[in-house]
């Protein structure tokens, strides 16, 4: 979608230093920076204070808020106006991931043994399971239950077969029927599954 990319992830967030190196490089009056985790919206700040150029951040608190905001620019408007639509754009974006527990350990009194299958919604744990299915299951119907409508888009990640998909977007195309059901392989590595709903 044209937007540059600085890989990162929950293990490895990039620093001050890598997105001021990428800003730099870049020949535009205006740089907005989607952080898409919220460890990282600081470090995107500490940018504007470091570099002379015309820095924006709209504070994207996953992938899902990210790719809804670069869905909302547009470069025929002016930058004020795409930074207005932009951050009401990732107001309406609900986000769940499927992941998994690298160690045993416990989140707010839940008991969570190593490779257990979590549910997160906006960063809050809501489901701990050992099938993967389940949670995406549970964590779809959680995030939807005060909609009407809307679109339900899933990204599924290296370990998932295109195949199985097929079927899990069967299943919910026919269960939330006045929902728009999207899948697309992301190829993330820690996630599942990373699921939005707006």
């Amino acid at each position: 979608m044209g937007a540059d990319i600085i890989e990162g992830g929950q293990t490895m967030n990039p620093s001050t230093e890598n997105i001021l190196s990428v800003v730099e490089k870049k020949m535009y009056d205006n740089t907005i920076i989607l952080p898409n985790n919220k460890n990282i919206i600081l470090t995107a700040e500490q940018v504007k204070k470091l570099s002379k150029k015309r820095i924006h951040v709209i504070p994207t608190r996953s992938v899902p808020q990210g790719i809804s905001a670069l869905l909302a620019f547009n470069p025929e408007l002016s930058i004020d106006e795409n930074l207005e639509l932009m951050g009401e754009s990732i107001k309406n974006v609900t986000t769940g991931e499927v992941t998994f527990a690298v160690r045993d350990t416990e989140w707010n009194g839940t008991l969570i043994q190593k490779d257990d299958v979590l549910g997160i919604r906006d960063g809050e744990l809501f489901i701990v399971s050992k099938n993967r299915e389940e949670v995406l299951t549970e964590l779809i119907k959680e995030m939807t239950k005060t909609r009407k409508d809307g679109i339900i888009t899933i990204y599924y990640g290296n370990e998932i077969e295109e195949m199985s998909m097929k079927s899990i977007i069967d299943a919910l195309s026919k269960k939330y029927e006045d929902f728009d059901v999207e899948c697309y392989s992301g190829g993330q590595e820690l996630y599942h599954y990373i699921v939005s709903v707006e």
